[in-house]
C-alpha cells in the first residue's frame, strides 16, 4: 500500500516488483491525479488499484498490506495511525521531524520502520558510483549523514 502518488511512488511500486509482491494500492485524494502511477505500475506489469482517500478502509489495507510506504505528510496520516499501526512493515519518507506519529504507532505495535534518511542514503550510494564510477563509500556516507542528522536514527548499510 502506498499512500500519495508522486514520484516517490513510482519507486515504490517498482520496489515492490523487486520484492516480488504481486500487486499494490495506491491510495489518494483524487484519483484523477493518481495517472502517473497507473501508468508505472502498467510498465512494470504490477496490478494495481487506486482507493480515494476518504473512501479507503485504512485498518483493513494496513493489515492485509505487506509493505506500507508513506509518502504524505505527517498531518495527512496523524487522524489514522491507530488504523495504520497493523502495517507489519513501513517505510515512512517523511524524516524531518522525526518520529513521526505514524512511525511511532507502528513501532508501538511491534511493526519495522524504514525511514526517509535511509532512503535518501541509499540514493546517494547509487548517486555516487553512478557520477564517479567508482564504489560509494557507505561506511563513510552513513556516519556523515548519522552526525549531520544529530544521530537521531541508526541508519543501516
Amino acid at each position: 500500500m502506498v499512500l500519495g502518488a508522486g514520484g516517490t511512488a513510482c519507486a515504490a511500486l517498482a520496489a515492490f516488483v523487486d520484492l516480488k509482491i504481486t500487486s499494490a494500492v495506491v491510495v489518494v485524494r483524487d484519483p484523477a491525479r493518481a495517472a502517473e502511477a497507473v501508468a508505472c505500475a502498467e510498465r512494470l506489469g504490477l496490478p494495481l488499484t487506486v482507493s480515494r482517500w476518504a473512501d479507503t478502509d485504512f485498518a483493513a489495507l494496513a493489515r492485509e498490506a505487506e509493505v506500507l510506504v508513506n509518502t504524505v505528510p505527517p498531518a495527512a496520516t496523524e487522524p489514522l495511525v491507530a488504523e495504520l499501526a497493523a502495517a507489519a512493515h513501513l517505510l515512512d519518507v517523511i524524516y524531518h521531524p522525526w518520529p513521526t506519529p505514524l512511525a511511532t504507532a507502528v513501532s508501538a505495535a511491534g511493526g519495522e520502520i524504514a525511514t526517509g534518511l535511509d532512503m535518501l542514503l541509499h540514493q546517494a550510494f547509487g548517486q555516487v558510483t553512478h557520477f564517479t564510477g567508482q564504489p560509494a563509500p557507505r561506511l563513510a556516507m552513513r556516519d556523515a549523514l548519522f552526525a549531520a542528522t544529530g544521530g537521531i536514527l541508526p541508519l543501516p548499510l
